[in-house]
């Protein structure tokens, strides 16, 4: 069993780091012109995520920028992947 206090001795600071990295990001994107963007408005539905106190936050965060649909697109519209699902009929 795992005791609270060995795991924040190991990762706190850690995630410390990442909250700012995120805190960040974010006031970066929120001082930028420019119009919304499906990824960010997908960002904020993660972060809403991490709010539960239920056990599966890493998998609901991870759901929230996952493609929900069942059937293959026909043809790739991008290069790369961006990291999150446009949405249906958003394929920018």
């Amino acid at each position: 069993m795992a005791y609270r206090k060995n795991i924040l001795d190991l990762y706190f600071l850690d995630a410390r780091a990442r909250l700012i990295d995120i805190a960040a990001f974010m006031d970066r994107v929120n001082r930028a012109e420019g119009e919304t963007d499906f990824r960010y408005d997908q960002f904020q539905d993660a972060l809403k995520a991490l709010e539960s106190d239920q056990p599966n936050r890493a998998e609901n965060v991870l759901l929230a920028f996952s493609d929900p649909t069942n059937e293959p697109i026909p043809v790739a519209t991008t290069k790369a992947a961006c990291g999150a699902w446009p949405g249906e009929g958003n394929n920018d």
